[in-house]
């Protein structure tokens, strides 16, 4: 198989998953579908949510009773995040391009960002993406176009905020943080309407999708960025989150253990008790060659006599 061959998977109905997407696609229960034909005359296609804040909170109140969670996860603010706690090995990441789906399906929204902190995790979307095209064509019957953000050529971006199809921009925090990077120029010949592409974003409400929000997305400057967006929702996908917002689905590892969704883990420790902080093993080096086993070399540190 040449290295640019795309592995074409297959959908699994599987129960767990199912519910991590219902959980996103309920929380705009009552919405009416966002129907549009032809492209805007503003320059900007947007997202619309009518929901007020009371409406979205008797859903994710409904949510958690679904899902078995205590009812004081929902937060009582304006702050249009969630939670979505999923066990790593689980398949987050195709929950959350099903979910795009969904909305898409439900509601008519077109614009979905996903924001992710690192490019190794950007590659392993880009390559879900790849190997579910057609499995998600044939089920959803419509094909949603994702492109990765490149400042070297902006006319996917700029097709993004204008067109009316759905459509995925796939970037890293990293895009977003920098006050000379392209998104935050207001003074380029192709802006759009005088704003900012960070602004002009803004005005279409995307939905915005964190991938391992803990790892840098929860800095001052991240979330100032992020809002800027002016986000319809915002989803956050991790297994470990260090800022809880409406934990509106849980599964844990025992969870996922307990119905053969992952195997058993077991933890050995090197720390003495009350001497945890203390450095024990480093991991120094990491040998791969094809077609045999990978080699860690490991740095251990131990007490002399």
């Amino acid at each position: 198989m040449s290295q640019m061959e795309i592995v074409q998977l297959q959908l699994e109905d599987l129960a767990y998953q199912q519910e991590a997407i219902d959980t996103a696609v309920k929380i705009f229960e009552g919405q009416c579908f966002n129907a549009s034909n032809q492209p805007s005359l503003t320059g900007v296609n947007a997202n619309i949510c009518n929901l007020n804040n009371e409406q979205i909170q008797k859903n994710k109140t409904e949510i958690l009773k679904q899902n078995s969670l205590d009812e004081e996860q929902a937060q009582l603010d304006d702050e249009r995040q969630a939670c979505i706690e999923m066990e790593t090995g689980t398949g987050k990441t195709l929950v959350y391009i099903r979910t795009i789906y969904e909305l898409y399906k439900a509601y008519g929204y077109t614009k979905f960002i996903i924001v992710v902190p690192s490019i190794a995790i950007k590659e392993g979307i880009k390559n879900t993406l790849d190997s579910f095209r057609e499995p998600l064509k044939t089920r959803y019957k419509n094909t949603i176009h994702s492109f990765e953000y490149n400042s070297k050529d902006l006319t996917p971006l700029k097709h993004f905020i204008q067109d009316n199809n759905p459509q995925i921009m796939l970037t890293t925090i990293q895009a977003f943080k920098s006050d000379d990077t392209i998104l935050n120029d207001k003074n380029r010949d192709n802006s759009i309407d005088g704003l900012s592409y960070l602004e002009a974003l803004g005005n279409t409400r995307p939905v915005i999708i964190m991938d391992e929000p803990q790892e840098g997305m929860d800095t001052e400057l991240a979330q100032q960025r992020l809002a800027t967006l002016n986000p319809l929702y915002v989803f956050r996908y991790s297994a470990t989150h260090k800022r809880v917002i409406n934990r509106l689905y849980r599964l844990t590892p025992a969870d996922a253990y307990n119905a053969g969704m992952v195997k058993r883990i077991e933890v050995l420790t090197v720390a003495e008790k009350n001497d945890e902080a203390t450095l024990k093993i480093e991991l120094s080096e990491i040998q791969t060659k094809a077609g045999q086993n990978p080699k860690a070399k490991l740095k251990l540190w131990h007490n002399t006599a």
